[in-house]
């Protein structure tokens, strides 16, 4: 995991790059500078997320990269 000095409530964004069995996610700031990048698997992805304060944007990346904003429910 690599995240920067700032704390989570700095993110504004987050990307989720979807694989089989691993997700890549990316979180950035207001600026788009990237303050989070983690690797997790399918089992700890919903229990990281929920662990995340709210943020405005929420991004995933299908296989074939085409990005589509996911909403909460």
């Amino acid at each position: 995991m690599r995240t920067s000095q700032k704390t989570p409530e700095t993110i504004t964004t987050i990307g989720i790059d979807l694989g089989k069995n691993t997700f890549h996610l990316v979180g950035l700031d207001k600026r788009g500078a990237i303050v989070l990048q983690l690797k997790v698997s399918r089992g700890q992805l919903g229990r990281r997320l929920s662990n995340m304060p709210p943020v405005g944007t929420l991004v995933r990346m299908s296989a074939n990269g085409m990005a589509r904003p996911c909403t909460a429910a």
